[in-house]
């Protein structure tokens, strides 16, 4: 996705991408500083406000971060509770586990299999938009 692609989206709901976090998949996100240096972020996060926040190594920093219509990001997925997961399921969402370097996906909430224990016990859950 285009970042500006993104930015649209969270100035019409931010409070939905809200804490989101997106690493830097082509381009550089940047922040201006006062030496007339740049600084390039290898991710953003989208605040409370839908403004785009620079991110370094995982770590959300507290400077603004500035994109180029050229810059593409994807996200990264934040692992959800799995009776979370479970509830997005029965509302027709899209969920996976990932385990032990396996994913699993659940995509028909028709489907009346069953979850795997160790999935539930030891796997990360996720809601796929």
């Amino acid at each position: 996705m285009k970042a500006y692609e993104l930015m649209a989206l969270a100035e019409k709901e931010p409070t939905k991408y809200a804490g989101r976090t997106y690493k830097i998949v082509h381009g550089c996100a940047i922040r201006a500083t006062s030496e007339r240096e740049t600084h390039c972020f290898n991710g953003i996060m989208v605040d409370g406000n839908g403004e785009l926040i620079g991110v370094t190594d995982g770590k959300v920093t507290i400077y603004l971060a500035y994109v180029s219509s050229g810059v593409e990001v994807e996200e990264i997925p934040q692992d959800v509770p799995f009776m979370e997961a479970v509830k997005a399921y029965s509302e027709g969402r899209t969920i996976f586990v990932e385990r032990d370097g396996k994913k699993r996906t659940y995509e028909d909430s028709c489907y009346c299999g069953f979850f795997e224990a160790n999935d539930i016990l030891y796997g990360k859950w996720y809601i796929q938009d």
